[in-house]
C-alpha cells in the first residue's frame, strides 16, 4: 500500500516530468528546423556547385579549343611570312636586274615608243631615195633601235614578273592580316573563357567552404536533436511508468469512492426499511435514495 506522502511525491514528480517533456518538444522542434534548414541549404549549395562545376568545364573545353585554333594559326601564319620573306627576295632580285637592265639601256620612254621610231625608219628607208651613206647610217640607227627593243622587250618581261609578284604579295599579306586577326580574335576568346574558368573555380572554392560549415552545423544539429530525443524518450517512458501508477491510485479511489457510496446508500436502505416497517413518514432524501436503489 503506496503511503499519501509518495503519493504525494509521485504527482509533484509527473508535474515535473511533464513541464520537461513540453520544453523538451520545444527545443526538438527548434533544433529539427534548424537540421532541416542547414542540411535544405547544404543540398542547394551542392547543386549549385554541381552546376559551377559543368560550366568551368564547358569554359575549360571552349578555352582549349580556342588555343588549339591559335597555335595551328600562328603555325599557318608563320608558313604565310616565310612565303612572304621569300616572294620579297624574289621581287627585290627582280626589281634590282630591272634596274641594272635601264641603266644599261639609258633608253627614255617605253617599249612602244622604240617600236614606233623602228616602224618609222623602216618605212622612211623603204620609201625615201638617199645616198648610200644617209642609208648606211639610218640602217645603223634601226639596228642599234632593234637592240635596245630586245632588251627593253626582256625589261618588260622582268616588269610583268614584278607585276605578278606583287600581286602574289599583296594576296599572302591579305591572308597573313586575316589569320593574324583572327588569331587575335581567338586568343582574347581564350584568355575570356580562362578568366571565367578562373572566377568560376574561385566561386566554387568559396561556396565548398560554405558547404561544408553548413554541413558541420547540421551534424552538430542532427547531435543536439539525437540526444534531446533520447533524453526525451527516457523522459517520456518514465512519465509513462508514473503516470500509470497515478493512473492506477485514481482507479483504486475511484473504487474507494464508489464502494463507500455504495455502503452509505445500504445504510440508508436500512434506514429506509425500518421507517416502513414502524410506518414512519419518508422524507425527499429518502426518496431520492430508493430511486438510486433503483437503478
Amino acid at each position: 500500500m503506496v503511503s499519501p506522502e509518495e503519493k504525494k511525491a509521485l504527482f509533484a514528480e509527473l508535474d515535473v516530468l511533464r513541464k520537461e517533456l513540453s520544453e523538451l518538444r520545444g527545443k526538438l522542434s527548434s533544433v529539427r528546423n534548424e537540421k532541416e534548414t542547414n542540411f535544405r541549404k547544404k543540398e542547394e549549395l551542392n547543386k549549385k556547385i554541381s552546376q559551377l562545376i559543368g560550366n568551368v568545364k564547358t569554359s575549360k573545353n571552349e578555352r582549349d579549343k580556342y588555343t588549339s585554333v591559335v597555335k595551328h594559326e600562328k603555325v599557318q601564319r608563320g608558313e604565310f611570312n616565310t612565303h612572304i620573306r621569300e616572294k620579297l627576295d624574289e621581287l627585290k632580285e627582280l626589281k634590282n636586274q630591272r634596274d641594272k637592265a635601264l641603266a644599261k639601256i639609258n633608253v627614255k620612254g617605253d617599249y612602244t615608243d622604240i617600236e614606233r621610231e623602228i616602224k618609222f625608219l623602216e618605212t622612211k628607208q623603204e620609201t625615201t631615195v638617199m645616198s648610200f651613206d644617209k642609208e648606211k647610217k639610218l640602217m645603223k640607227e634601226i639596228k642599234d633601235l632593234k637592240k635596245k627593243a630586245a632588251e627593253f622587250k626582256g625589261i618588260k618581261e622582268i616588269s610583268g614578273k614584278i607585276n605578278v609578284l606583287s600581286k602574289e604579295l599583296n594576296g599572302l599579306r591579305d591572308q597573313s592580316d586575316s589569320v593574324h586577326s583572327d588569331i587575335q580574335h581567338k586568343a582574347r576568346e581564350s584568355q575570356e573563357k580562362h578568366l571565367a574558368v578562373v572566377s568560376t573555380s574561385t566561386q566554387i572554392d568559396e561556396l565548398k567552404k560554405q558547404e561544408q560549415e553548413t554541413f558541420n552545423k547540421f551534424i552538430e544539429y542532427k547531435k543536439q536533436f539525437n540526444e534531446l530525443n533520447k533524453s526525451f524518450k527516457e523522459k517520456q517512458a518514465k512519465y509513462d511508468e508514473i503516470n500509470s501508477k497515478v493512473q492506477e491510485f485514481r482507479s483504486e479511489q475511484q473504487k474507494e469512492k464508489k464502494l463507500s457510496i455504495e455502503q452509505q446508500l445500504r445504510q440508508k436502505e436500512e434506514i429506509i426499511n425500518e421507517k416502513l416497517r414502524t410506518g414512519k413518514k419518508l422524507t425527499n432524501e429518502d426518496f431520492l435514495v430508493m430511486q438510486s436503489l433503483d437503478r
